[in-house]
């Protein structure tokens, strides 16, 4: 942490497997929390941890998100771990709580915006997380095939031609 040791090597990876970054320092400064990443047999992100002086990587979690994991912070006791990760390929990014050291996964957020793919922060508490909110929304437009745009007709109405990105806060309570 004074920068007068020479760096080290804890981890790596090569090939299929690689290191999307996201890396996360445990409360009492033992462990370090970091994503990892493989395109074998499909493209899977998963959590995983390694003591500070270098040993044995393990999974903090077995479960897999299919398409990204973005940040990872751990919670002030040490007791639990927060991401903001897409399960599944057509899922907008969420908001999960990972256990430690038990590794139960459960998502804090459930539903069609996206919760900040590179903005989240815990406070030092962990009772409040920010991020960035973005939620999509377009209207639907019909036109017979020849006609020029400015016939067009709208047939639905959405929040706004674009999408809405708003700071969020979620706290625990």
């Amino acid at each position: 942490t004074d920068g007068s040791g020479e760096p080290r090597k804890l981890v790596s990876r090569q090939g299929n497997d690689w290191l999307p970054g996201g890396f996360a320092w445990s409360p009492d400064g033992k462990r370090i929390a970091f994503m990892a990443a493989t395109n074998k047999g499909g493209t899977s992100y998963t959590l995983l941890e390694m003591p500070v002086e270098g040993g044995q990587e393990k999974l903090i979690t077995d479960h897999k998100w299919a398409n990204s994991l973005f940040r990872v912070f751990w919670i002030d006791n040490g007791g639990g771990l927060i991401a903001n990760a897409i399960e599944r390929e057509d899922d907008p990014v969420q908001i999960w709580h990972i256990s430690y050291p038990s590794g139960e996964v459960q998502r804090v957020t459930n539903d069609l915006n996206e919760y900040g793919g590179v903005s989240l922060g815990v406070t030092a508490d962990s009772k409040t997380i920010v991020t960035i909110l973005s939620e999509w929304s377009a209207k639907i437009w019909v036109a017979s095939p020849n006609d020029d745009e400015s016939h067009a007709r709208k047939i639905t109405n959405g929040k706004e031609d674009a999408d809405l990105v708003s700071l969020q806060c979620l706290t625990a309570g």
